[in-house]
């Protein structure tokens, strides 16, 4: 698969989910550093490490991360696949003020919804027990199926991803 595209729909007006660039590896960078108590892994990321993540990134099939906005980027998620399940990863509200109130929500939906109908098995994250975006995912569709000694791995009810969307092509570095 072509991992540069857009994700779109009539029911996430004038919001868009764009496949990463490495003009967005500084965003990217800096909203992980920021929020980096709230995932698995916790060190601070350089531009250098960055750059490596993104061209491995590059040579991964199977894996997308998208920038999410409206007027602008506000923030990115990601889903791959991982021994043979969807899992989400990377969902992060870099700039929490801007764009509109339930954007980064219908974001997931989207690309979940898109996820599924390209790989059609189950789609899961992992999210640390003490991040406060537990509610956030449940709200979105996600519940608890098993907690670990430092995190829950959540399954999203796949009834809540019936929502129409468009793949548009995206250049690389768009």
């Amino acid at each position: 698969m072509d991992q540069f595209f857009l994700l779109t729909s009539d029911v996430f007006p004038d919001g868009y989910l764009r496949s990463i660039a490495e003009s967005d590896c500084e965003n990217l960078r800096a909203w992980k550093n920021k929020y980096r108590h709230s995932f698995f892994y916790q060190e601070v990321i350089s531009p250098e490490d960055q750059i490596r993540w993104f061209q491995g990134y590059l040579s991964r099939t199977d894996d997308y991360m998208f920038m999410v906005g409206d007027d602008s980027d506000v923030g990115c998620m990601g889903f791959r696949l991982l021994e043979g399940k969807i899992d989400v990863y990377n969902v992060i509200r870099g700039i929490p003020d801007r764009g509109r109130k339930g954007l980064m929500r219908q974001a997931i939906q989207i690309m979940c919804a898109y996820a599924l109908s390209s790989y059609g098995c189950e789609v899961g994250c992992k999210v640390l027990i003490y991040n406060p975006a537990i509610a956030w995912y449940e709200g979105c569709g996600f519940f608890k199926r098993t907690k670990c000694d430092t995190y829950f791995e959540m399954v999203l009810n796949q009834d809540l991803t019936q929502i129409p969307f468009r793949v548009e092509p995206c250049k690389r570095g768009q």
